[in-house]
């Protein structure tokens, strides 16, 4: 199986602490996707657009860390995407985040030790530098938003507790699920 790393996984201690047999094959460019941030870096189909990544051969028994590692299936999706490696077309597998609405800063020390493997991996590092200050941007400008005193009206909160309402009805299925899964509780 081939893994696309990018974010913290360029670290290559995280991968060989992770995945003892894990072998770097070397840098790939991933056409016509981005890097956004929502706490953590995920992959996001952006026409134009290019990502840096390595590529990873990774033995079949090692899947199950993987998917530790990355969260899986809690916080993100695995998918494939098809990499040009030395000339070949190859799928490769990626994990992306479930969830990219929200646009939340990084966290510090994920923020400074991803920059860190990006500057390992020898990557462009003010690329990176520019996506968490797009996160950044973002925070500020709800901030901003909610310092405007907007959100303490009555009639606001009442709208997002409707809109919350509709949101767990809508995923009243999912989420029984998932409390079943991780908590092993029962629907009622």
């Amino acid at each position: 199986m081939y893994y696309l790393a990018y974010g913290l996984s360029l670290n290559k201690k995280v991968m060989t602490n992770t995945i003892k047999d894990a072998k770097l094959l070397g840098k790939v460019i991933v056409v016509n996707y981005s890097l956004v941030c929502n706490r953590y870096l995920s992959l996001k189909e952006k026409n134009g657009s290019q990502v840096e990544a390595l590529l990873y051969e990774i033995p079949a028994n090692a899947v199950k860390a993987l998917d530790d590692l990355e969260n899986f299936p809690y916080l993100t999706a695995n998918q494939e995407l098809k990499i040009n490696y030395n000339g070949q077309e190859v799928m490769a597998t990626c994990y992306v985040l479930k969830d990219l609405a929200n646009n939340l800063a990084p966290f510090v020390d994920y923020e400074q030790k991803c920059l860190a493997a990006y500057e390992e991996a020898n990557f462009n590092s003010e690329y990176l530098k520019q996506v968490f200050s797009q996160a950044k941007n973002i925070l500020d400008y709800q901030k901003a938003y909610y310092r405007t005193g907007e959100t303490k009206s009555y009639a606001f909160r009442i709208n997002m507790l409707k809109k919350l309402k509709a949101a767990l009805l809508a995923n009243e299925a999912s989420i029984s699920q998932a409390l079943k899964e991780d908590l092993n509780k029962s629907e009622f």
